[in-house]
């Protein structure tokens, strides 16, 4: 279950990085059907509220950003913090709730700058430089800016890298595909046989029962 989890997650995030949302909300809720822990849904559900975001369904994008929010805050895994808040913030910005995008975009800018994450300094340098544009606070939104095209420019030199990226996303988006098929074969089998065991188990049980019953009438008889 553990590897179906992983795998569908993997799913989900090429279908998501490839524009296709309902694709990718359909495989991180299939990652979550195969989740065991909190740990092993934290990631899907954080990334169900970015794919809400990008569809502008703010409402479904604030319950799982802020479910993923809660869930971390007792797991504490501090990767996951500039993501989330970076949901949160673009979530708020298209809500139109410039204070909140403000305050959740520095959180997960600070958290960034922490640990080295460039997507999340990236994000979250955009969501602020758009937040302070709309709030005319001219100077931040021009630092942050700046901040943004140098982040994307450090993960996207060219076209060409970035066309690389689209073919290695589609390859992996097919090897997690026949991962998959291989593996709900390989569990497909596995209940064929449980089954198969079930049912001469309980033949084997009549034909004992049968037998048993059948030595017994012949005893009785050869005792009258």
């Amino acid at each position: 279950q553990e590897q179906l989890a992983g795998l569908y997650n993997g799913l989900g995030e090429n279908y998501r990085l490839s524009d296709r949302p309902n694709e990718a909300i359909a495989s991180y809720e299939k990652a979550l059907s195969y989740s065991l822990t909190d740990l092993d849904s934290l990631v899907p559900i954080s990334n169900i509220a970015d794919v809400y975001v990008r569809m502008d369904n703010l409402p479904k994008a604030f319950e799982k950003g802020y479910e993923s929010l809660t869930m971390n805050n007792k797991l504490r895994r501090p990767s996951l913090y500039g993501w989330i808040y970076g949901i949160l913030a673009r979530a708020h910005l298209k809500e139109g709730n410039l204070d909140s995008a403000v305050y959740y975009g520095e959180l997960g800018y600070r958290w960034g700058e922490d640990l080295g994450i460039m997507e999340d300094l990236r994000d979250n340098s955009a969501s602020l430089a758009e937040a302070y544009a709309k709030k005319n606070d001219y100077k931040n939104a021009l630092s942050f800016f700046q901040n943004y095209i140098s982040y994307r420019d450090s993960m996207v030199n060219d076209k060409v890298k970035n066309r690389s990226l689209v073919l290695e996303h589609d390859y992996e988006l097919e090897m997690k595909e026949d991962q998959i098929s291989l593996l709900n074969e390989q569990q497909r089998l596995q209940r064929n046989f449980l089954y198969s065991s079930i049912i001469v188990i309980a033949l084997a049980l009549v034909a004992a029962f049968l037998l048993l019953r059948n030595v017994r009438q012949k005893q009785k008889a050869n005792r009258l």
